[in-house]
C-alpha cells in the first residue's frame, strides 16, 4: 500500500512531516503532499528507465496528472497540492505495468480547510488576473511580485545563512526568490556540489539525481513558501545547453538529458508554490533555440501538472517579445531585463512595449540593475561617471518605480551584488562584490523595495495604467514615469527632477497633492501646484532634488457612519506634534459639548484603522497610527460632527 505524508512548510530548514500514514489521512488545502511508493525492482536508470505518473480527481470532478520521480534506492515519490476541500482520489500509472509497487496504485485523501495566515495556503497559488495585466492568488486576491535574485543560493549556501537570509527577505516584504536549481556560473562533471560537497548528480551524464543534494533544495524552497515567498525557479541556465564558438561550456546538457531533467524538476517541485522562469539570460534568436525551449517548457509543464505560471529569462536589454510571439501558449507572462546600467531607457521602454501588446499578458522586469554592482558589470571605472560607477540605492529605486509605472504590473525584481552570486569567503563570487552575502543582504536598497511594495499596495497598483501621454513638459534628462487610475495619479521623480507639467485628466481641479519619500514611505503635503484651466494643465515644482513619488488624487470623502448630522459647533480639535510621528495627540477644546466624543481614524481609502471614545472629563487623546502618512478622522458628539484630515506636518479641515 502506498504511504502518504503531509509536509508542512519548512521551519529552521527541516521538513516537518507526519509519520507515514494511510491514504485516508486528512490533508490541508493548498499544502504540499506526497505519495511514497516502493518499486518492485531496481532499474539501471531509475529516473530515465521508468516513467511514473499519477492522476488526481477532485471532489468536483476536475482531474490533473503529475509525474513521479525517483528518490533513491527503490523509492519513488509523487507530489501534489490540492486546491479543493473534500475527498480526492488518485491512481498511478507506470511505464512498466508489471511493477505492482508503482503501477495502478489507488487511494483517497480527505482535504480540509486551512486556518492559518500563510498567503499561499490561505489564498492559493499564483495565476494571471482576468484582465491579463497582473498576478493574483487563485481566489482572486491581487499578488504583488517583489522578487530577490539569489541565483546561487541552492548550491553555495549553508543552512544557517540561508535561514537568516530568507527571514530577512520575508520581514522586508519580499514575495518571491529567483533562483537556479544548479548554477548559472559553472557546471562540473556531476553538475555542482553543495555546501556538504554533495554533487547534484551521481554520474557524469546528469541522469542520476543525488537525493542528498536535492533534499537540501527541497528545504530551501519549502522555507521560501513558509515565509510567504514564491520560488521563481530557473531549472537550467541556457548557457549549459550550448557549445560556444570559443569552446566554452563543453560540459552541457544534450537535448535528451535536458528533457529528462525538465521532467524530474517538474515532478519534484510542481507541488510547491513555484513560478517557472526557464532558460536563464540568453538570446533565443534562432529557430533551433526556440524549438528547444518550447519542448523543454512543454515537458516541464506536463510533469508538474500544468498549473504554474511560466516564462523565459532573456538577456540584458531584451524581452521575451524579442524572440517569441505574444500568442506563444506556454509564455504566461512576459519578462524583460533592463540590466545593469544606470537609469537606462530599457527600464520603461520594454515595460511599455509589452504592456500595450494584445492579448494582454502580465509584464515583469525580472532583472533590473543590481545594487553595488558596477554599471558595466565587470570592470571598475571612473566612479564619478554614471556609466561606470557602482549602482546605488537611488538607481535601484529608479529601475523599480519606472518599471512598475510603465507597465511592469506584476511587480519587480531586486538584486544585490554579493547576494545574487552568494559571495562567501569559502566560495567567493565575481563582479567585484564589496560585501560577503551576510553583509550584502543588509544593503539599504532591499529595505527600500519593501517600502515600494507597501506603497504600491496602498495605491492599488493593479488598477494603474501607464500614462506617458499626460506628460507635457519635464525638467529632467531622465524619463518620468506616470501612471493613473480613476481617482489618483502616481509620478516618479528621479533624482534631479524638479518640475513636471501634466494634462489634467481628472474630472475637476479640486485635487490633493503630496510627496512620498521612497526611502522611508513617509508623506508630506505639497503646496497647491499651478493650475491652468485654460489649457487644462497642472504644473508641479519643487526645490528638493532627491527622488520622490508624487501623488495626485481626488479629495478624500470619509464615510459618514452615523448618517447626516450638522457640522460641529460644540467642540474643535487640534493635533500635535507637527509633523506628527507614529503617535499624535488630538487636543479637544469644548465649547458647548459636554458629553462623550467618538473619534474614528481612517486611511486614504476610507478603511477604519482605529476607533476611540473621549470621555467628558478628557481634553486630549493620543492616537497610534499604523505609519506616517495621510489619515483623516471623524469626530462625533451630540452637537454634531467634525471631519478633518491628519497629514504629516499639517492638519487640514475638510
Amino acid at each position: 500500500m502506498p504511504r502518504i505524508k503531509t509536509i508542512a512548510f519548512a521551519a529552521c530548514f527541516c521538513i516537518i512531516a507526519a509519520p507515514y500514514i494511510l491514504a485516508q489521512q486528512s490533508a490541508t488545502v493548498h499544502a504540499l503532499h506526497e505519495i511514497i511508493l516502493t518499486s518492485d525492482q531496481d532499474y539501471t536508470e531509475p529516473q530515465w528507465g521508468v516513467e511514473l505518473a499519477c492522476t488526481f480527481s477532485s471532489p468536483t470532478g476536475a482531474t490533473y496528472t503529475v509525474a513521479g520521480f525517483w528518490n533513491g534506492g527503490r523509492e519513488y515519490r509523487i507530489r501534489f497540492s490540492p486546491d479543493e476541500t473534500g475527498i480526492w482520489t488518485y491512481e498511478t500509472s507506470c511505464s512498466d505495468v508489471a511493477n505492482t509497487g508503482l503501477h495502478a496504485q489507488q487511494g483517497t485523501v480527505e482535504v480540509t480547510a486551512y486556518a492559518g495566515t500563510n498567503p499561499f495556503l490561505l489564498h492559493g497559488g499564483i495565476e494571471t488576473s482576468a484582465n491579463g495585466q497582473y498576478f493574483q492568488h487563485a481566489d482572486g486576491t491581487p499578488y504583488f511580485y517583489l522578487g530577490d535574485t539569489a541565483w546561487e543560493i541552492m548550491w553555495k549556501s549553508k543552512p544557517v545563512d540561508a535561514a537568516d537570509y530568507l527571514a530577512d527577505r520575508a520581514a522586508k516584504g519580499f514575495t518571491a526568490i529567483q533562483t537556479v536549481l544548479l548554477s548559472h556560473q559553472r557546471l562540473g562533471t556531476n553538475g555542482v556540489a553543495n555546501y556538504l560537497y554533495e554533487p547534484a548528480f551521481l554520474n557524469q551524464q546528469y541522469t542520476l539525481p543525488n537525493v542528498r543534494y536535492f533534499d537540501y533544495v527541497d528545504t530551501l524552497i519549502a522555507s521560501m513558501n513558509e515565509g510567504g515567498m514564491i520560488a521563481t525557479i530557473v531549472p537550467l541556465w541556457a548557457a549549459f545547453t550550448e557549445v560556444h564558438d570559443d569552446g566554452s561550456a563543453q560540459l552541457r546538457f544534450n537535448r535528451e538529458q535536458a528533457m529528462q531533467w525538465a521532467r524530474y524538476v517538474g515532478a519534484r517541485y510542481g507541488g510547491y508554490k513555484v513560478i517557472w522562469m526557464i532558460g536563464g539570460d540568453n538570446e533565443y534568436d534562432t529557430e533551433e533555440k526556440r524549438e528547444f525551449w518550447q519542448a523543454f517548457a512543454q515537458t516541464l509543464e506536463t510533469a508538474s501538472g500544468g498549473r504554474h505560471l511560466m516564462s523565459i529569462h532573456p538577456s540584458g536589454g531584451n524581452s521575451t517579445l524579442e524572440y517569441f510571439d505574444q500568442q506563444t501558449p506556454w509564455i504566461d507572462y512576459n519578462t524583460y531585463q533592463s540590466s545593469h546600467t544606470i537609469n537606462n531607457f530599457y527600464t520603461y521602454l520594454l515595460a511599455l512595449q509589452a504592456f500595450i501588446r494584445t492579448p494582454p499578458k502580465p509584464v515583469l522586469n525580472s532583472e533590473p540593475c543590481y545594487e553595488d554592482i558596477y554599471a558595466h558589470l565587470w570592470e571598475p571605472g571612473d566612479t564619478t561617471h554614471p556609466g561606470t560607477q557602482r549602482i546605488q540605492p537611488v538607481h535601484v529605486r529608479f529601475a523599480a518605480y519606472s518599471s512598475i509605472l510603465a507597465g511592469s504590473k506584476c511587480g519587480t525584481a531586486y538584486g544585490g551584488n554579493g547576494v545574487w552570486q552568494w559571495n562567501t569567503r569559502e566560495r567567493p563570487g565575481s563582479h567585484y562584490a564589496q560585501f560577503f552575502v551576510r553583509e550584502a543582504w543588509q544593503m539599504p536598497g532591499s529595505t527600500h523595495m519593501g517600502i515600494l511594495r507597501k506603497i504600491m499596495e496602498q495605491y492599488r497598483w493593479y488598477e494603474l495604467t501607464p500614462r506617458p501621454d499626460l506628460i507635457k513638459e519635464r525638467e529632467s534628462r531622465d524619463y518620468l514615469a506616470v501612471a493613473k487610475s480613476g481617482d489618483f495619479l502616481l509620478a516618479y521623480f528621479p533624482q534631479g527632477a524638479t518640475s513636471l507639467t501634466l494634462t489634467n485628466d481628472f474630472s475637476s481641479n479640486d485635487l490633493v497633492y503630496y510627496w512620498i519619500d521612497p526611502t522611508t514611505g513617509d508623506s508630506t503635503q505639497t503646496a497647491t501646484p499651478s493650475l491652468q484651466p485654460d489649457d487644462n494643465t497642472i504644473t508641479v515644482s519643487r526645490t528638493d532634488t532627491s527622488d520622490a513619488l508624487l501623488i495626485i488624487r481626488t479629495p478624500i470623502v470619509p464615510p459618514n457612519t452615523i448618517g447626516d448630522v450638522p457640522a460641529a459647533d460644540g467642540f474643535s480639535i487640534t493635533a500635535a506634534p507637527h509633523p506628527f510621528t507614529k503617535q499624535t495627540t488630538l487636543h479637544l477644546q469644548r465649547h458647548s459639548a459636554t458629553g462623550d466624543i467618538s473619534i474614528a481614524l481612517f486611511d486614504t481609502y476610507g478603511r477604519r484603522v482605529a476607533e476611540h471614545r473621549v470621555r467628558r472629563d478628557q481634553s486630549s487623546l493620543t492616537i497610534d497610527v499604523p505609519a506616517k502618512g495621510v489619515y483623516f478622522y471623524r469626530a462625533v458628539s451630540g452637537q454634531g460632527s467634525n471631519t478633518q484630515i491628519l497629514h504629516t506636518g499639517k492638519l487640514v479641515s475638510r
